[in-house]
């Protein structure tokens, strides 16, 4: 009897975007997108409760690597 750990996918922040995105569009089931993302229907719950946070953080990430990326380009 082999017991099998199943491995867990820790996603960033520019990765949970698209998936608050896809439910938030609209046009697939939410059991499809947790699938595609390959994470369980609960954690993309936890996801959509969690928005506001993970949508904020999103933002400044991107900000930061713009300003990042800027800090290179005018030196």
């Amino acid at each position: 009897m082999s017991s099998s750990k199943r491995m867990l996918k820790t996603l960033t922040y520019e990765e949970k975007g698209p998936v608050i995105w896809e439910v938030e569009n609209g046009f697939k089931t939410k059991s499809l997108i947790a699938k595609e993302f390959g994470i369980p229907p609960n954690t993309m719950s936890t996801y959509l409760k969690n928005k506001e946070t993970i949508l904020n953080k999103l933002e400044r990430c991107i900000q930061q690597q713009h300003s990042n990326k800027n800090k290179y380009l005018f030196k």
